[in-house]
């Protein structure tokens, strides 16, 4: 991929050269920066892909990745002089470059945008992962997530998921708190179970559990704290403590509501009374502050020179008490009503002087008026009766009114009164004459219209301005129309309902053939022929029944939902197919399994269906899953020599498996990946055991030691010297120091010298290891040095056991089988009797080291070596078994028809074996059995019914 900047800066030198002319650069620069906005279009092409795909999270890391895709975009398409470039390009005809794709610039913008508040919360959400906190802090965060990006679905579908596996752990953590009789925490649970954010069903009898048991320990430590209150009351009252008797029945009251005492417990007696002595001084004080508060309401009303009513109200507010007024507020009070009703009586004087002369004016108009006002009230009347009866609807009321007052007064006729009740009864007779002639024309258009099932619009025309009698002729006229259509319908109805009926009962059929369908090319082809079956109906829908219209609808919409059925099929399928070709990639990609399970999920449709159920079950279940295929790709790794290997190779698998054992807490594999970490870790540490043995062979009393034999008096002696005697002058070994040597004459022809029988084994070991110096042989050789060292007559036995002992500590360290194997046989070589730090060397202590050899010599008889090479066989096929028997990913479960289980792909297995899915549980997953490959050939056979998960992991062991 170019590097942005440096285009651009070559660019910018260009542009900023004094020389316009065209150089040997700008043809190969053109190509480059044309070649880099193509890129980075086409990365922004990408990203806009995955935002459509609602995959916002995946499109700003491949726009994140390098070089960043923001800043290469700012580089290329904002620089300062990319006008002049433009213009240079087109000027010389070099290759052009692409604009920038802005629309998909913008997306990706506002993606960024709309990640960045969410950046502080996405954090918090990896490191309570990583910190493995509890699942009730995750699904708080995962919960803001969801709030904050309503737009990814991840969020809902992780919290479905820790929500189904909290209530497990809340009904755990229940139980214990309701054994510990922990309020709080069972308080808090019940707090977390209340709350309204949960996705899933709560199954009703968790929170139930939590509230009748928080209740009833509520309701014991309520129960106890009245015991107490009820003490602190009393005494109290006895005291004649208001305060402190106040705050005692606060606390007695709200631990009454939770302790639900009957009504004849004896604390109730006890404490009734203080309570009753309590509300005794509650009542006093309570009158005490009502009497001052309606005192200084009449005060104030005083003060405001209130009307009378308001002050005779307050008064009587005070005097209710029964404990009289002040006397200055009684006088002031007294001398306030004196003073309203003297102001009162004179405004009365003042209002009757008025009226009277208003009297006097008004009488001598009356007479002037009165016949005037006669005749405007008839005229009046005549126009209201006229009007009255337009509005009604009563033309020929409205007319005989007028024909009346015409034949008696026709002088109120011509009253201005009269004018417009005349003029609208005038309209109104026009009106009428204009309605009959348009209901007749109406009703005759109607009578030889086609006959339908809907009204014709002159019918409709003819009924709206239909009156009297009209509405008779109209409603005939509907009767015989309806008759004739209904005629029409029944014939049609007998010729074609029952061939509608039978392409039904074919489409119906074929719908309940999908789910044992395997091709559904084939069905969708006899859904098309049944429908070209199907006789067309010729002439007017109307004319059809309700029930032939039902029957078509039916088949329509059967056939719409065959098809859409089959289309859900052949997407389920397609997912189906990626998940299971998935697996094929699962060693290298592991994520590529997640993604296709999760690409069912993208589809609604799907992911409603019981496939999408599927999906999201077991994308719930990775920390299971994830963690088999990291086991199985870690032994699939290490080839078919895994357990023997060089120590630094033995260091890197060890590590590998204590991450393994770190990462996924819930494996079920986790004791044998300890015994093959442990296994590997000995191996990394044979040389350190190979530099502890080389220290004990390197010891003076074995290594490079001579064995000097003398005949003497008493026998043939055994002395040890670091050389050979020098005549008749010798010094020999005589303890545990360089330094402890004894002289010794020793006369010519009377010993013989020979290399010491520990010396030989010691440079026999120093052999072992340079002929095997990758250590690969490490058992054996431990073994057979013990081995010989165990069967030389000639070493003494108090080394002899030194060496076995040192060899078996040492070859421990560097092979888990050798220490297990010889685990026994240590235990016997160091029996406590034997005492250590006998002086083997010095033959003048004989007399007390032969007693020690004899033990040590029937020790060493007792071995059994055949049993030590057993184990040691035995522990290394264990080992060797737990690497072949490792499950290896092989398959997905998959349901082609009801009732079909399959294992797909259908790859030919190795060997023959077991089929397995691994499951979750609460503390440990396990593995399950769900088939056998038998002869090459894969049988899905489940131990429990529950196992058969579309999509769900198979894998394959030897038997």
């Amino acid at each position: 991929m170019p590097d942005y900047q440096a285009i651009i800066d070559e660019i910018r030198g260009i542009l900023l050269s004094s020389d316009a002319t065209r150089s040997e650069r700008d043809e190969p620069l053109a190509r480059d920066y044309a070649q880099a906005c193509a890129e980075a279009n086409g990365r922004l092409a990408g990203s806009q892909k995955l935002l459509k795909q609602g995959l916002r999270a995946e499109a700003l890391h491949a726009a994140k990745s390098q070089p960043d895709l923001i800043e290469g975009i700012e580089s290329l398409f904002f620089f300062t002089g990319r006008a002049d470039w433009l213009e240079r390009v087109e000027m010389y005809a070099l290759p052009a470059s692409q604009a920038l794709d802005e629309e998909a610039f913008a997306s990706l913008q506002e993606a960024f945008a709309e990640e960045a508040p969410l950046q502080n919360l996405l954090r918090k959400h990896r490191r309570l992962a990583m910190a493995r906190a509890p699942l009730r802090e995750r699904i708080g965060v995962l919960r803001r997530l969801a709030e904050q990006d309503p737009t990814s679905p991840i969020w809902l579908e992780n919290i479905g998921t820790y929500e189904a596996v909290r209530i497990e752990q809340i009904r755990h953590e229940a139980a214990r708190a309701r054994a510990n009789r922990d309020v709080a925490g069972l308080s808090a649970l019940e707090a977390e179970l209340s709350s309204s954010g949960w996705t899933v069903s709560l199954p009703p009898n968790v929170l139930a559990d939590v509230r009748r048991a928080l209740a009833q320990f509520r309701k014991e430590d309520a129960r106890r704290e009245l015991a107490a209150v009820e003490l602190e009351l009393n005494e109290a009252h006895s005291a004649f403590d208001y305060a402190r008797a106040r705050t005692a029945r606060g606390r007695w009251t709200t631990s009454l509501n939770l302790a639900s005492l009957p009504s004849d417990d004896p604390l109730l007696e006890r404490a009734e009374p203080a309570l009753e002595w309590l509300a005794r001084r509650d009542r006093d004080d309570q009158e005490e502050a009502e009497y001052q508060h309606a005192c200084g309401l009449l005060d104030a009303h005083l003060d405001e020179e209130a009307a009378r009513g308001d002050l005779e109200r307050a008064y009587q507010a005070v005097t209710r008490f029964d404990r009289g007024l002040p006397s200055v507020m009684q006088t002031r009070y007294e001398a306030r009503l004196r003073a309203i009703e003297i102001e009162g009586t004179r405004r009365r004087r003042l209002v009757l002087a008025c009226s009277v002369s208003g009297i006097v004016i008004a009488g001598s108009l009356g007479g002037w008026i009165f016949y005037q006002q006669g005749r405007s009230r008839e005229a009046r009347l005549v126009s209201d009766v006229i009007v009255r009866a337009l509005d009604e609807g009563k033309l020929e009321g409205a007319i005989k009114a007028e024909a009346d007052a015409r034949k008696n007064d026709p002088g109120l006729l011509r009253s201005a009164e009269t004018a417009e009740a005349r003029s609208r009864l005038a309209q109104a007779v026009k009106a009428e004459e204009q309605r009959r002639t348009d209901f007749a024309a109406a009703l005759g258009d109607a009578s030889v219209a086609g006959i339908a099932k809907d009204p014709p619009e002159s019918l409709v025309r003819a009924r709206a301005l239909a009156r009297g009698e009209e509405i008779g002729q109209v409603e005939r006229l509907e009767g015989s129309r309806h008759r004739s259509f209904e005629a029409r319908v029944t014939t049609n109805t007998k010729e074609f309902l029952p061939k509608y009926q039978a392409v039904l009962t074919t489409i119906a059929a074929l719908r309940e053939a999908i789910p044992r369908a395997e091709d559904y090319e084939e069905i969708e082809k006899q859904v098309e022929a049944a429908l070209t079956a199907k006789p067309v109906l010729a002439d007017q829908p109307e004319f059809y029944g309700e029930e032939l219209h039902q029957t078509g609808d039916s088949i329509g919409r059967i056939s719409a939902e065959i098809r859409s059925e089959v289309e859900l099929r052949r997407r389920e399928r397609s997912a189906t197919e990626g998940i299971a070709r998935s697996i094929r990639e699962i060693a290298g990609r592991p994520e590529s399994y997640e993604a296709a399970l999760n690409a069912t999920l993208k589809d609604k449709q799907l992911a409603s269906r019981p496939r999408g159920q599927d999906s999201l079950r077991v994308i719930g279940e990775k920390p299971a899953w994830s963690a088999a295929i990291d086991w199985s790709r870690c032994v699939r790794g290490w080839g078919e020599n895994a357990m023997d290997v060089l120590s630094k190779d033995a260091f890197v698998r060890a590590k590998q498996c204590d991450v393994l054992l770190e990462k996924h807490a819930t494996l079920p594999d986790r004791d044998s990946i300890a015994a093959i970490r442990d296994h590997f870790q000995a191996l990394d540490k044979r040389r350190e055991a190979k530099e502890v043995i080389e220290g004990v062979l390197s010891s003076f009393l074995f290594d490079r030691v001579q064995l000097v034999e003398v005949d003497e008096s008493r026998g043939t002696m055994r002395y040890y010297a670091k050389s050979p005697p020098d005549g008749q002058n010798a010094r020999f070994l005589i303890g545990f120091s360089a330094t402890n040597v004894r002289p010794k004459v020793i006369p010519a022809g009377k010993f013989r010298t020979s290399q010491a029988p520990q010396t030989k084994h010691v440079n026999a070991i120093r052999k072992a290891f340079q002929d095997d110096p990758t250590l690969a042989r490490w058992d054996g050789m431990m073994l057979d040095a013990m081995k010989r060292l165990a069967q030389d007559p000639k070493l003494d036995p108090i080394p002899k056991r030194i060496l076995m002992i040192q060899m078996a500590q040492a070859g421990s360290q560097g092979s888990m089988g050798f220490r297990d194997a010889i685990g026994e046989m240590l235990g016997r070589l160091k029996d406590p009797k034997i005492p250590d730090g006998m002086y083997w060397m010095d033959p003048e202590k004989n007399a007390t080291c032969d007693p020690v050899r004899k033990d040590i010599e029937e020790i060493i008889a007792e071995l059994r070596w055949d049993i030590v090479a057993e184990k040691m066989t035995d522990g290394r096929a264990k080992l060797a078994k737990i690497l072949r028997t490792v499950p290896q990913p092989v398959g997905v479960l998959v349901q082609p028809k009801k009732g079909d289980w399959q294992c797909e792909p259908r790859i030919a297995a190795p060997r023959d074996g077991r089929l397995f899915v691994i499951v979750p549980g609460a503390k440990q997953s396990a593995w399950k059995s769900v088939g056998a490959v038998k002869d090459r050939k894969v049988v899905v056979s489940p131990s429990e019914v529950d196992l058969l998960v579309q999509g769900r992991l198979v894998f394959s062991a030897p038997d």
